[in-house]
């Protein structure tokens, strides 16, 4: 937590692994199904993620630790109801009682976060406008890579006093002035193209569904946020998006059938190599 110098960042880093110990928690969950829960590595999980969960307690970054608190809760809550279904539970209503309180708790701070009159955030606000500005100026190509703390100045609002600022509190924005139109649009059709090809197929991916949602969460905090900006957020985002994406390929297909077409044996006629078709007379030895 204290190596992240901005706790918007640590809050993105948390959500994204606190999701992964619910997955493979629920992985657990379903594979044991003949062995107590206490009794297999679940519970190390559910510590991890309750501990990356409830650090957003102590987050002074509004949004971040709300949408952080708020994926606990929802997580804490589907693990629950798949929990309670397994047969032969025992403490029904001391898990079921204990999880509703932890998630009441996250939920409640998460909205009460939200709900709460807060000062307009002048800074954040002009620097976004000022990125905006400067997309506006050069659409297609962009300022170029790190352009932003150089070119900022010039489009800066009087509040800021002409000082200086490397980041634009929002990662779209910021990427759309130093990169333009031409350097966003092929990063959101590669992505785009994936997603496609992945809810086109099988998606009823339980695994998958949980990562891609938690990207889906940082993505959108990028818009009024730099979880980006941070090399451990971008890293993990990169990593977890495509894992959940090639997890749905190999999970539910034979070992053969991996990135195989689907006519594995080239017919006879397709060879070029010479293949005998006289009378075949083996014997049997």
């Amino acid at each position: 937590f204290s190596s992240f110098a901005y706790d918007g960042h640590w809050a993105a880093y948390a959500l994204l692994w606190m999701s992964v110990c619910f997955c493979f928690a629920l992985r657990h969950l379903q594979y044991a199904k003949h062995y107590p829960v206490s009794k297999t590595i679940a519970p190390w999980y559910l510590s991890g993620a309750l501990l990356l969960g409830y650090s957003g307690l102590f987050i002074e970054a509004r949004l971040p630790a709300a949408l952080l608190l708020l994926y606990f809760a929802a997580l804490t809550i589907l693990y629950t109801v798949a929990y309670l279904r397994r047969p032969g539970n025992r403490r029904r209503i001391a898990t079921g009682t204990a999880a509703a309180l932890l998630a009441s708790v996250a939920a409640g701070n998460a909205i009460l976060r939200l709900l709460q009159p807060q000062p307009a955030d002048v800074t954040a606000e002009a620097l976004r406008a000022s990125a905006w500005r400067m997309f506006l100026e050069n659409p297609l190509f962009g300022w170029g890579i790190d352009a932003f703390p150089q070119l900022s100045g010039y489009y800066q609002s009087d509040l800021l006093l002409g000082q200086a600022q490397g980041r634009a509190f929002s990662d779209i924005l910021q990427m759309l002035a130093e990169f333009g139109v031409a350097g966003v649009l092929p990063m959101v059709v590669a992505i785009s193209w994936l997603l496609i090809r992945y809810f086109r197929g099988r998606h009823d991916f339980l695994l998958p569904n949980i990562l891609l949602v938690a990207c889906l969460g940082v993505f959108l905090l990028s818009w009024m946020d730099s979880p980006f900006m941070s090399p451990a957020v971008f890293y993990s985002f990169l990593i977890l998006f495509f894992s959940a994406l090639r997890w749905a390929d190999l999970s539910r297909k034979n070992v053969d059938e991996v990135d195989a077409r689907t006519v594995l044996v080239t017919d006879s006629k397709l060879r070029r190599v010479p293949v005998y078709k006289g009378p075949k007379n083996e014997s049997f030895k």
